[in-house]
């Protein structure tokens, strides 16, 4: 072999080093790319969500606890069959769909009652936005029932 090409062949396989580098960083790139949208279309799900289930807890609290009360707020939205849950569907823009329009829903509010575990005076409700039944965002909202004293039977003073 002439010097000449052992020359070209040194050449060659640092070329080739360069471009397995080269190669291997894009792939890097397009990979963290990738990444990077999806990660933008979960974040602005999230900012267009997370202020709806605000707004329901809101709607819930302004409402005194009652379901029914929440249609003040959102007016597309429904009552369960048997009045134990309150549920709003919304396309994939975050627009209200009617109840008509329940097979093109993208996204689901829902706000339900749970137990408030012990004291009658705390209503507590679970709200949550979900996408296809998994959740986007969830949020607790409770309020305060007044208790009432009752009035002194007997001889008043």
């Amino acid at each position: 072999m002439s010097r000449k090409d052992h020359r070209s062949s040194l050449f060659l396989m640092e070329l080739i080093i360069a471009i397995f580098f080269f190669s291997l960083a894009a792939a890097v790139c397009i990979r963290l790319y990738a990444e990077a949208g999806l990660t933008q279309e979960e974040t602005s799900e999230l900012g267009s969500a997370v202020p709806l289930a605000e707004s329901a807890c809101s709607a819930f609290r302004s409402a005194g606890g009652d379901l029914s009360g929440l249609s003040a707020s959102f007016p597309e939205g429904h009552l369960n069959s048997d009045e134990t849950a309150f549920s709003v569907a919304y396309d994939e823009d975050f627009r209200p769909l009617g109840p008509d329009d329940g097979e093109e829903a993208c996204y689901t509010l829902s706000v339900t009652p749970e137990p408030s575990g012990g004291d009658s005076s705390l209503l507590l409700a679970l709200v949550r936005v979900s996408r296809d039944n998994e959740t986007v965002c969830q949020l607790t909202a409770s309020v305060q029932i007044p208790r009432t004293v009752p009035e002194p039977t007997g001889v008043q003073p």
